[in-house]
């Protein structure tokens, strides 16, 4: 199993790959030395994936990764859609004032 993405990863960065896990989208998540990345059906790179900053969860990114620098670049920073849509303290709505005397 996995024989396109082995062999992919030893083409684009001479380097073979692990698999480290699943994301919630059951996209398999492997390790190619210090990037995390994704293979979406028919591409021809991997995708980057990414921890959700707030709960941890690996995410899906449209980085693509090609070359064996790619691989050196942090992934930015990224809330899952489950966070996102969380309300933070900040965002309740605002009382609104007593009028003056």
């Amino acid at each position: 199993m996995h024989r396109r993405e082995k062999w992919l990863a030893l083409h684009s960065f001479g380097k073979s790959l692990e698999v480290v896990g699943e994301t919630k989208s059951g996209r398999t998540v492997f390790q190619v030395g210090p990037a995390t990345l994704v293979h979406l059906p028919g591409a021809a790179h991997f995708t980057r994936a990414v921890a959700c900053v707030r709960c941890g969860d690996v995410i899906e990114t449209e980085e693509p990764v090609a070359r064996p620098r790619d691989l050196l670049h942090e992934g930015t920073p990224h809330v899952c859609a489950t966070c996102a849509s969380l309300p933070t303290i900040g965002s309740a709505p605002a009382r609104p004032r007593a009028p003056g005397p």
